[in-house]
C-alpha cells in the first residue's frame, strides 16, 4: 500500500462539473478548478475522482481547446504530486464518453501524465497502489437499478469478495428521490451491504447524505433554484475505519439569485434589488419573484439600463403557474425509461423529434444530410 500518510487515505469526490454549461462557462468553472486543485492543494491527496458529468453536452472542436488546455495542466499537477485519477462516465446525454478524449491525452503526455483510470462500464477496480477495491457505477447502466444491483453482485462474486471498500455511483438512491416519482433508483440499504466504508453518488446537484452514503452535489452553479454552497467533498479514511468527511465550498462559484419580492410595493422592490445585487460578480443572475401584475415586470427595460452586469429575468407568481407546476409534478409520476443512443438510431431519434415542429420537406432534406455529414464526424465508442 502507497499512501502519503500510512494511517489513512486522503481523496476528494467532485461531480456535475458540466464543462460547456450555456450559463456557466468552462473559463469560469476552470477558473475555480485551478484555484480548489491547486499543485499546493493536490499535494495532500491520494485520490480524486470525478463522480460523472463533467461535461455537459456534446463539445465541438472548438469549446473543447480549453477543456483539453485544463486537463493537461491538471494531469502534469497530479503527476508531480503522486495523485490517481478516476473519471467515471455520468449521464449518457451529458458526457457522451468524451472522457475517453482526456485518458488518451493522458497517454500522450508520456511521463508527465497522471495515473488516470477512465470509467465508462460498471466495475471494480482494485486499485494495487492502495489495495483497495473501487465500485464504480455509470449512469443508466440498465434500464432497471434492479439489474444493476444483480450485476454489481455477481462482480463480487467473480472477484471472489463480499465487499468493495468505496464505492462511486451517478445516478439516484432512493433516498434523495420522493416516493410519488416514477424515477429508477438504486437500492440504499442493499449497496450499503455491499460496502465496507462510504459510498458517493453524483447527478443531482443537491449535497445530501443518508447513513454512509454522500452525495457531493454539483461543483459550480449552473441554474436558480440551486443556490445553495456549491464544491467537493474531501475525505480521510483512516485505518482503523473511522472517517472524516469535510464539505469544501467552492467560494467562486457563479452567483444565482431570486429576489423574492411577493408582497412588496415598487418603492421597496427597488431597494431590495439596489442593496442585494449592487455588488454581484459581472454575470451573475438574477431573477425576481413577485406577483405576475407586479409593476416591477413592466419597468424590466430600467433595471437592465441600471444594472447590466446582471443577467436578469421573471419569475410570476400565478394560479396558472402553479397549474403548471402541479402538471410537472404529475409527469414526474409518469413511467422513465432512459434511452440508449447509438450509432444505428441517432439518426431516427433526430428525426423523429425534429419531424413534430418542421413540416417543410425541403427543409427537411436539407437537415438529413447534415445529420449525416455529423454522423460522420462522430466516433461512438
Amino acid at each position: 500500500m502507497k499512501l502519503k500518510n500510512s494511517n489513512y487515505i486522503n481523496f476528494v469526490v467532485l461531480s456535475d462539473l458540466h464543462l460547456g454549461h450555456r450559463r456557466n462557462s468552462a473559463t469560469e468553472i476552470i477558473k475555480n478548478l485551478n484555484r480548489e486543485f491547486s499543485e499546493e492543494k493536490i499535494a495532500e491527496l491520494d485520490m480524486i475522482v470525478f463522480a460523472g458529468d463533467l461535461i455537459d453536452h456534446l463539445l465541438t472542436s472548438l469549446e473543447i481547446i480549453e477543456i483539453d488546455i485544463w486537463f493537461m495542466s491538471f494531469s502534469k499537477r497530479c503527476k508531480r504530486q503522486d495523485v490517481t485519477v478516476f473519471i467515471l462516465e455520468g449521464t449518457p446525454s451529458h458526457d457522451w464518453k468524451q472522457a475517453a478524449r482526456f485518458a488518451q491525452l493522458n497517454e500522450k503526455l508520456a511521463q508527465y501524465g497522471a495515473h488516470l483510470v477512465y470509467i465508462k462500464d460498471l466495475t471494480i477496480w482494485y486499485e494495487e497502489k492502495f489495495d483497495m477495491n473501487f465500485l464504480f457505477v455509470p449512469d443508466e447502466w440498465s434500464i432497471r437499478s434492479e439489474d444493476t444491483l444483480a450485476q454489481v453482485k455477481e462482480l463480487l462474486r467473480k472477484k471472489g469478495i463480499d465487499q468493495v471498500d468505496y464505492a462511486f455511483l451517478h445516478g439516484n438512491f432512493d433516498y434523495q428521490i420522493d416516493s410519488f416519482m416514477n424515477i429508477p433508483r438504486h437500492d440504499s440499504e442493499e449497496y450499503l451491504k455491499l460496502v465496507k466504508h462510504l459510498l458517493f453518488i453524483g447527478h443531482i446537484h443537491t449535497r445530501s447524505s443518508y447513513k454512509r452514503i454522500y452525495a457531493q452535489g454539483s461543483f459550480d452553479r449552473l441554474g436558480h433554484n440551486e443556490e445553495e454552497p456549491k464544491g467537493y467533498l474531501k475525505v480521510r479514511g483512516y485505518q482503523d475505519g473511522h472517517h472524516e468527511v469535510e464539505f469544501i465550498e467552492n467560494t467562486g462559484a457563479k452567483k444565482f439569485i431570486t429576489l423574492d419580492c411577493i408582497g412588496l410595493d415598487l418603492e421597496k422592490t427597488y431597494r431590495k434589488i439596489e442593496k442585494e445585487t449592487g455588488e454581484l460578480p459581472h454575470g451573475s443572475y438574477v431573477r425576481i419573484k413577485a406577483q405576475s401584475a407586479h409593476p416591477v415586470f413592466s419597468n424590466m427595460d430600467e433595471i437592465l439600463r441600471k444594472y447590466p452586469h446582471c443577467v436578469w429575468s421573471k419569475h410570476p407568481i400565478n394560479e396558472a403557474n402553479e397549474k403548471e407546476n402541479q402538471k410537472y409534478l404529475f409527469s414526474l409520476t409518469e413511467k422513465y425509461t432512459p434511452v440508449e443512443i447509438n450509432e444505428k438510431n441517432i439518426k431516427s431519434l433526430l428525426l423523429e423529434r425534429i419531424q413534430r415542429k418542421i413540416n417543410d420537406t425541403a427543409l427537411l432534406v436539407e437537415l438529413t444530410r447534415h445529420i449525416d455529414e455529423m454522423r460522420g464526424a462522430v466516433r461512438f465508442r
